[in-house]
């Protein structure tokens, strides 16, 4: 049985704690004297202050150095490339013309990202060919890169290029034009032909490039002129395939004025019958709701035309009836003042009559037998003329032409020839009593 602890006892055992913690302290305050007492001997002492001081300086470069190589190790390095950059050429360009440089090169820069970055955002990168040294004849030449950093590395592709500086001559030339963005002109308006302070230019360039010149023109541009227009028209020059030189041209620009004018025609409009009516029927009367219209075109497109045709199709027109019907404009015809007419039709009961000794007149004879006797029988013919009474009632043998056409017979011979007939009313119709006539070609 265990033996119950007394106050004694637990005095005891405290007593005993206390001398072994008393004991520990003193040890470790002994060891902390010992410690400072040499360092004070090692940092105070002159002979081992120098070494202490040695120990400090080493102690400090590699921390610094450590420092600065962590940085150089984790540094950005970056590559980008900068594509079709234009090649700047210094050079004296009165005096010589460049051949064999190319118009764009890759650069290709390597280095801090912060700097490229700064590069791509200040758009400042420059490619120069530096020819300015250079005399007549061909020569290798190294590209330079500037406005940039100093730290980025550079590669050009190509960085190297032979080119060939050949003296420039002058030679003189007429002065032809061509007018730019007529598509943006009003299409109704019509240019006249331009007038030049001066006829000829001055080109210059090499021997070779001024070869290869047919002709030089005034680039005018004419997009949205309504009037008579002066202006500054640059210049260029072209080769025999059109395509344009790099010359300088003296002068570059050329003054010139260009009349401008609007020409229009009033021509009558004119109804032509097509197709057939039902069997007893005509056309008894035809009214247009415009008579006339105004056609926009140049002056050589408006004198060939004297009127305008609307094709009346009758087939389907048993009674009275208003038709709205569209206009077709001639080739080369930009404008017209109408687009539509409307053609009222009344119907009435169908006749004819007849008009005798019809002269039949020869059309398209050629040169080579004008000087020969051309005759035909027979020389006049019969024609029936089918119609309401209303519309035959105001024609007249005169408005009637029987022709035959000797188109191809260019020399001495006798031919059997198709007749055609028409009338200047084209809402009746025309029928031959005889289809054919013979031609005589004889020298």
């Amino acid at each position: 049985m265990r033996k119950k602890e007394t106050k004694e006892d637990s005095r005891e055992i405290k007593e005993n704690i206390a001398e072994k913690y008393s004991r520990v302290s003193r040890v470790i305050s002994r060891f902390s004297k010992w410690i400072s007492a040499w360092m004070d001997r090692i940092l105070f002492s002159q002979r081992y202050g120098k070494l202490v001081a040695l120990l400090l300086a080493v102690f400090v470069y590699a921390i610094v150095n450590i420092g600065n190589n962590a940085s150089s190790l984790f540094e950005t390095k970056q590559v980008y490339t900068f594509k079709a950059q234009s090649v700047n050429v210094l050079v004296n360009e009165e005096t010589y013309e460049v051949s064999g440089l190319p118009e764009t090169v890759d650069v290709q820069l390597l280095g801090d990202i912060n700097d490229l970055q700064m590069v791509r955002q200040q758009n400042s990168l420059r490619v120069v060919a530096d020819l300015r040294q250079l005399g007549e004849g061909r020569s290798d030449v190294e590209l330079e890169v500037q406005n940039i950093p100093s730290r980025l590395e550079v590669i050009i592709e190509p960085g190297t290029v032979s080119v060939e500086l050949k003296k420039k001559q002058t030679q003189t030339y007429a002065l032809g034009y061509d007018f730019v963005n007529q598509s943006e002109m009003d299409a109704t308006y019509d240019l006249g032909t331009p007038v030049f302070d001066e006829d000829t230019v001055s080109v210059r360039a090499s021997e070779d490039t001024l070869a290869r010149v047919s002709y030089v023109k005034a680039l005018i541009d004419v997009s949205g002129v309504t009037s008579d227009f002066e202006t500054d028209a640059p210049l260029a020059a072209y080769d025999e395939n059109g395509d344009r030189l790099e010359v300088d041209i003296i002068p570059s620009t050329m003054h010139v004025s260009v009349k401008v004018t609007q020409p229009k025609k009033t021509v009558p409009i004119e109804v032509v019958q097509v197709g057939t009516m039902e069997e007893g029927l005509a056309i008894a009367t035809c009214t247009l709701s415009d008579e006339e219209i105004t056609l926009y075109a140049k002056q050589s497109v408006l004198d060939g035309i004297d009127h305008i045709e609307i094709s009346l199709p009758v087939s389907n027109i048993t009674g009275d009836r208003t038709l709205a019907m569209p206009i077709t404009l001639p080739q080369g015809v930009t404008q017209a003042s109408l687009s539509s007419v409307s053609v009222s039709v009344t119907v009435g009961e169908q006749t004819s009559t007849t008009f005798s000794d019809v002269e039949v007149q020869l059309i398209n004879q050629d040169e080579q037998i004008s000087a020969m006797d051309v005759s035909c029988e027979p020389q006049t013919v019969d024609v029936t003329v089918i119609g309401s009474a209303q519309m035959l009632q105001n024609i007249t043998k005169e408005d009637i032409m029987v022709t035959a056409d000797l188109k191809g017979i260019t020399a001495a011979s006798k031919r059997q020839l198709t007749l055609s007939v028409s009338g200047t009313n084209r809402l009746v119709e025309y029928r031959l009593e005889t289809s054919e006539v013979t031609v005589t070609v004889s020298g």
